[in-house]
């Protein structure tokens, strides 16, 4: 495993999917991340620990299920965070969780060719 992605999942996923049904997986992942990060900047500025909470959580599933690892261990600490009922900290998370996606989006797609 490196540090960004799961090649344990990726290898899985390629090995239980037609071929160009990955690079499918990838650009519907890569849709459904970025509008969940705008929602998890919004629930940040607007202060709301429960749409924090709910969108981290259902980023930490989708990462996870495409070997996005470092993505998902970012979404699983300001689930956790918003679960505690504050936002408080979360900017520092979610700049790092900012890096990690365009990250997560480049390794995915040199795996995905």
């Amino acid at each position: 495993m490196n540090t960004v992605l799961d090649m344990a999942v990726i290898g899985s996923l390629r090995e239980i999917t037609k071929p160009d049904f990955f690079e499918k997986l990838v650009e519907l992942f890569e849709i459904d991340a970025s509008q969940t990060v705008t929602e998890i900047k919004m629930a940040l500025d607007t202060e709301d620990a429960i749409l924090l909470a709910e969108k981290a959580h259902s980023l930490k599933s989708s990462s996870s299920s495409i070997g996005a690892v470092a993505v998902s261990a970012l979404a699983d600490k300001l689930e956790i965070l918003g679960l505690s009922g504050t936002t408080k900290g979360g900017s520092d998370l979610f700049s790092e969780l900012e890096t990690q996606i365009l990250c997560a989006r480049q390794a995915l797609k040199e795996v995905s060719q």
